[in-house]
């Protein structure tokens, strides 16, 4: 079931079967990624059925914000207290970097329990050596020289893309070898392009890309200026 403010996002609901893979299983410890949706039920089993294995969660996704975002900030704070609650029965609560770390601590999560747990980049996919002339030309066209801005994720305001909206525009009013090159899509997509165009800045839009193997990251009759 799709949530009505983020329809990306679905419900699911834990079922018998599942829980008795899990029970049969036997972990030697239980990691809830996120719990907000299917989280809260398998933790709820386990604290009933499988209490001695020690759990930890990790915290990546601001979903009391992506409320305020949607237009519904009356739920923000309700968020908020289910998330204290689901993941404060979890011996550690692992988080990405120290600003969230002082978000959580500001929401009162037992600052004992939260760890920063750090995301690499995998540099053997993300490598220099993948680097393409042709490809910056193409972005580029005559100016070669220009420095290329990247934006990999999701391409929806809730990922503060005001905040880089208003930076480039305004580096670019003061400084013209720049592009920037968003890959990714999102709701927020057709928006951003027209506001883009009508700024009269250089931007080209991927969309979504994956696999490593392509001489070029995408086809190169989808790309748009």
């Amino acid at each position: 079931m799709p949530l009505f403010f983020y329809p990306e996002l679905k419900w699911n609901f834990l079922s018998p079967y599942t829980l008795s893979r899990i029970i049969e299983f036997k972990p030697d410890v239980l990691h809830f990624v996120d719990p907000i949706l299917l989280g809260p039920q398998v933790l709820l089993a386990a604290m009933w059925y499988l209490p001695q294995v020690p759990r930890v969660s990790s915290y990546h996704t601001n979903i009391a914000l992506y409320a305020k975002h949607f237009g519904y900030p009356i739920l923000s704070p309700v968020i908020w207290k289910l998330q204290h609650y689901l993941h404060g029965h979890c011996a550690a609560i692992m988080c990405p970097s120290p600003s969230t770390s002082k978000a959580l601590t500001e929401h009162h999560f037992p600052e004992e329990k939260i760890r920063i747990w750090h995301r690499g980049v995998d540099t053997d996919l993300f490598s220099p050596a993948k680097r393409r002339k042709e490809l910056r030309r193409l972005w580029l066209q005559s100016n070669d020289t220009a420095v290329v801005l990247l934006y990999v994720g999701r391409v929806s305001w809730e990922k503060n893309l005001k905040v880089l909206l208003e930076a480039y525009v305004n580096l670019y009013s003061t400084r013209k070898d720049m592009h920037l090159v968003i890959t990714g899509d999102g709701p927020a997509r057709t928006e951003l392009e027209s506001i883009f165009n009508n700024a009269k800045v250089p931007v080209t839009f991927t969309g979504y890309l994956q696999g490593p193997h392509h001489p070029f990251p995408f086809p190169l009759n989808n790309l748009r200026f």
